[in-house]
């Protein structure tokens, strides 16, 4: 092959191994732009699949709860784990449906921010979202008219309605400290998540409102039997204070808490049975009557024997006089036979015995009621129950 032949030969090479090159170069391109595109399809997949995972979660979670306290907790953490924000605001309508306030908050301290109330013909996000029903999305929190900063430091904000049969029950609101955190897509996620969280407040607002009746109810019948006892004026709000601050002293839960709020306030219902002229005897009882004034135990426990959900307060005014050494009244239970919340009760009723004013008996210093409950541990107190009790009285009365 001579020169010129070569020389032709290896410039169409040339040109092929440049084409070749250009053509690899653009399939390379290609691929990466594809393998860009998966990835991206792939992150996309990890959020939409991590937000569903999430959402079944939450709806599990936050629907078997009638508890409030539990229920906020519960929304905050998971409504974390899907969107970042700084400020989580939970905001409920009043009963007359005029105003929202804030009956959860995770942010910073806001001095009076708690008391605010934000009425649903004023000024602000949340009144705006509460009052038109639909979500908001603030981009720029200095773009908004009317915002009410709470915070210097806030750039963003997202407001979502709590909806029940299609009536407005409250809202939701988010805010980020930094610039182009939220959007659409994150706007939409919460109004996911407040959609699942709106019948589970609902429902839980209903029990808090339905618990509240009972309150109202137990300290009326209270109130009765008080106005039957004359001696007694204020014992059953003295001994349900003592009851809830040795259960708190104790750290019981919340629904331990409620449960023997109900039976102190109600502790005594049995008397409305006993007559009036024992109940209201200047001096000392004969055994007789003493015999009568035992039977309020059993008569209360009878009186609330039709309320099943009452089960477990009527047991704990069933044991109220019942003592750890067995010699109590009406079953003679002992030690740990005895429920715990019973033994709280035993303690707190027999302690404002001692330290209030009875026309058959001297009026014991709380000291000396302090000291006498000391000589009866073991033997007609629980010695761990009194010990805590003693505990709680020396640090909230004497101090």
């Amino acid at each position: 092959m001579d020169q010129e032949s070569m020389l032709k030969q290896i410039s169409l090479q040339k040109d092929e191994i440049e084409a070749l090159y250009e053509e690899t170069h653009a399939i390379n391109n290609e691929l990466t732009d594809y393998i860009k595109k998966l990835n991206d399809s792939q992150r996309e997949l990890q959020e939409i699949n991590q937000e569903i995972s999430a959402m079944y979660t939450i709806s599990k979670s936050i629907n078997s709860s009638l508890n409030f306290n539990k229920l906020f907790l519960d929304i905050y953490r998971l409504l974390k784990s899907i969107l970042d924000y700084d400020m989580l605001g939970i905001l409920l309508l009043d009963d007359n449906k005029k105003f929202l306030q804030i009956k959860y908050w995770n942010g910073p301290d806001i001095d009076g921010l708690m008391d605010m109330e934000f009425y649903l013909d004023g000024e602000g996000v949340c009144a705006l979202c509460a009052r038109e029903k639909r979500p908001l999305l603030v981009k720029n929190i200095n773009d908004f008219e009317g915002i009410i900063m709470i915070h210097k430091d806030i750039k963003q904000e997202m407001t979502a309605p709590l909806i029940y049969n299609n009536e407005i029950i409250g809202v939701f609101i988010v805010d980020t400290f930094k610039t182009n955190n939220f959007d659409s897509d994150k706007l939409a996620t919460l109004c996911s998540f407040a959609s699942l969280a709106s019948t589970a407040l609902y429902n839980a607002k209903l029990y808090s409102d339905l618990h509240s009746n009972y309150i109202s109810t137990a300290k009326a019948l209270a109130k009765a039997i008080e106005a039957k006892d004359i001696s007694t004026k204020g014992h059953c709000d003295r001994v349900t204070d003592l009851s809830l601050r040795t259960a708190k002293h104790l750290a019981f839960s919340d629904e331990r808490v409620k449960k023997i709020k109900i039976a102190a306030i109600l502790h005594d219902i049995g008397k409305i049975g006993i007559p009036e002229h024992i109940l209201n005897k200047p001096s000392s009882l004969t055994s007789e009557e003493y015999s009568i004034i035992k039977k309020h135990s059993t008569i209360g426990y009878e009186i609330l024997s039709d309320i099943s959900h009452l089960e477990n307060e009527r047991q704990i005014i069933y044991q109220h006089h019942e003592r750890y050494d067995g010699k109590g009244y009406p079953l003679g239970l002992h030690g740990m036979d005895i429920l715990t919340e019973a033994k709280i009760l035993a303690l707190a009723d027999a302690f404002d015995a001692m330290t209030s004013a009875r026309p058959y008996k001297e009026t014991m210093t709380i000291s000396e009621a302090i000291e006498e409950i000391k000589r009866k541990r073991g033997t007609q107190f629980d010695p761990e129950i009194a010990s805590s009790f003693i505990e709680m009285v020396e640090k909230e009365f004497l101090k």
